[in-house]
């Protein structure tokens, strides 16, 4: 039987569910952690966290992720000359209207 403090119950600082595994904290990622730590200052590595926690700040980073990319692709220019086609677009607008006057 273990004793001193590797057999006490840790429990999750985020969530307060109990520990079911410590090496899972070991093997965790940086983006990970730091994601906690914004969100939980009070959070410290010896704290540990729970698996649904970590699956939690996961899907999270990964939303982000997706998010910023979809973004950046939107942003990007659609090709070749596309800002000359969209001058060219305006000013045959801008003239169309002009006549109509």
């Amino acid at each position: 039987m273990e004793t001193g403090a590797h057999s006490a119950i840790q429990c999750c600082i985020v969530c307060g569910r109990t520990l079911t595994d410590r090496a899972l904290h070991d093997e965790l990622e940086d983006q990970v952690l730091a994601a906690i730590r914004a969100e939980h200052p009070e959070w410290t590595d010896q704290n540990g966290v729970c698996e649904a926690c970590v699956s939690y700040y996961r899907n999270l980073l990964q939303e982000r992720a997706t998010r910023e990319e979809r973004l950046r692709v939107q942003s990007r220019p659609h090709g070749p000359g596309w800002l000359s086609s969209l001058a060219g677009k305006l000013r045959a607008q801008f003239l169309t209207r002009g006549m109509k006057s």
